[in-house]
């Protein structure tokens, strides 16, 4: 993951597939499918969706390479299909959620994770309203404690423990249960800012950051439709959003604006100040 992710700051997308050095996009596939062994369909979706939002960001469906890159696409997707079942067990795991000829263990893996997590989400839904003005918070009562601690004791649900480690798997759980709706304003007005903040440096800052500012502008887009949608929490990636807006801020020295044109002012003739009891000079030419 941080290899592929590496590979879009540095070079971007069409530094690596429109410069003419071969080397760089066969790094990107290998880094690829480093990330697919990992099995994480989380991380999969996630360099996914950064590459996407980056290519269009860098208008690469506006050059002569697209066509090309479609057609890439198209045969690697077509030579996926038929051989999709001998791949390794960890990558057919990732790419479970794509509608392919899977083995039958690594499907039924995939489908029980998301199962469970679906059923936690629906477990935890009726209790939104009872956090809704005063959240939950961080704190942990003596009886949650008591609970965690004690050997004999057996959860009567998935919700149960989930409610007293904390990781719901949803961001938008993370936020409304502990935080209440208070919560869910303060995230939408930090994203707001932050993407308003990225923008703007993509769109005037110096044109030497040009790439990684593209980069941290698609990244943090990824990442909210990953937090959103997929997986998250609050405690977990917080600190990501907040590192994405201060790399950011730091590396083009806060946050750029238009530059507006000064308007030329004419010179102005200064008439000369005659000086107490000296005469006043005339010009010797006058117009």
């Amino acid at each position: 993951l941080t290899g592929f992710l590496f590979m879009l700051a540095r070079y971007g997308v069409r530094g690596i597939f429109n410069s003419g050095r071969l080397w760089r996009p066969v790094l990107m596939v290998l880094f690829f499918g480093m990330v697919l062994m990992a099995g994480f369909r989380t991380n999969v979706l996630l360099c996914t969706g950064v590459f996407l939002v980056q290519a269009y960001l860098e208008r690469l469906h506006q050059t002569k390479v697209f066509p090309v890159f479609i057609f890439a696409g198209v045969i690697g997707v077509t030579l996926l299909i038929p051989f999709a079942s001998k791949l390794p067990f960890f990558m057919q795991r990732s790419l479970a959620f794509l509608p392919l000829n899977l083995d039958q263990a690594a499907a039924r893996q995939a489908e029980s994770t998301s199962d469970w997590r679906l059923q936690i989400w629906l477990d935890a839904l009726p209790t939104v309203p009872q956090y809704l003005v005063l959240g939950k918070g961080y704190a942990l009562s003596q009886s949650d404690l008591a609970t965690a601690s004690s050997s004999n004791f057996r959860f009567t649900s998935d919700l149960e423990s989930v409610d007293i480690v904390g990781n719901y798997h949803s961001g938008p759980l993370s936020v409304v249960i502990y935080f209440g709706i208070w919560g869910v304003i303060g995230i939408l007005w930090f994203w707001s800012a932050s993407l308003r903040a990225l923008y703007l440096n993509y769109r005037y800052g110096d044109p030497g950051f040009r790439v990684i500012n593209v980069f941290l502008l698609a990244y943090f887009i990824a990442k909210i439709f990953i937090f959103l949608i997929i997986f998250g929490g609050l405690y977990g990636d917080m600190y990501f959003f907040a590192s994405i807006i201060g790399l950011s801020v730091s590396i083009n020295g806060g946050i750029c604006r238009r530059a507006t044109a000064v308007k030329a002012v004419p010179h102005a003739r200064v008439s000369p100040v005659p000086l107490p009891g000296r005469p006043q000079l005339q010009p010797a030419f006058p117009r």
